[in-house]
């Protein structure tokens, strides 16, 4: 019931495995609860944001970071977008891919540099 990764041997990358059990009657109804609740106190945020997100995602849809970025307060919004649609086990955490890994941290830096 628990994500796991495995190394292809060859090039050291991870695969995605996901969950064995896709039975989530209460977690379902908790996060959908709680995304009304996101959707509706979006406005509320003022502090400097950036969004990163990837084409390809299939977790969360490319347009919800339109969507949060058209709808949220602040100031200063950065968008920065990936692609990984070329990966046969392309998933929502940027950070597990080595071709994103360093472009996501290098994003963060220039960010926090920026708004300092």
């Amino acid at each position: 019931k628990k994500i796991k990764l495995k190394t292809i041997p060859d090039k050291g990358e991870s695969i995605w495995v996901g969950y064995r059990d896709t039975r989530y009657p209460k977690q379902v109804y908790s996060l959908k609860m709680g995304l009304n609740r996101t959707r509706k106190d979006l406005s509320k945020v003022t502090a400097p944001i950036l969004l990163m997100h990837s084409r390809g995602d299939r977790s969360v849809p490319f347009e919800n970071m339109d969507y949060i970025a058209k709808h949220v307060s602040s100031k200063i919004v950065r968008i920065k977008e990936f692609d990984l649609r070329e990966r046969s086990h392309n998933r929502h955490l940027l950070s597990l891919y080595p071709e994103s890994r360093y472009k996501v941290i290098r994003e963060i830096e220039q960010f926090l540099k920026k708004i300092k």
